[in-house]
């Protein structure tokens, strides 16, 4: 585990999916030409996914994503400040990791 105790729910959902469907949008605006028609295709496709797929926690820390956890009062949305905080923290951790540790091929005399 990373060290940390925070986490947020969020929709469980394919970034690479996301970003595709707004490619895809983008392309039939091009071939469509009407930017009304596909921007209310796309909203209606993300309003049946956003409602369809289920949630899922992750760790702040380390990004680690928990499916089929039950969702926890203490577990809220995304939260940009807890994130930066967990990320400092992530580092001064490794930070002090390394501080403590001999460089690697050094031998003590």
């Amino acid at each position: 585990m990373c060290g940390s105790e925070t986490s947020y729910r969020h929709r469980d959902f394919n970034r690479y999916l996301g970003i595709a469907l707004v490619v895809g949008a983008g392309l039939l605006d091009l071939a469509l030409e009407t930017l009304p028609l596909c921007l209310v295709l796309m909203s209606a496709l993300d309003l049946v996914l956003f409602r369809w797929l289920p949630e899922v926690t992750v760790c702040y820390g380390c990004e680690a994503i928990l499916r089929g956890a039950p969702p926890g009062a203490e577990v809220g949305a995304f939260d940009l400040e807890v994130a930066e905080r967990e990320r400092l923290a992530s580092a001064r951790r490794v930070w002090e990791r390394l501080q403590s540790e001999p460089p690697a091929g050094s031998r003590s005399i």
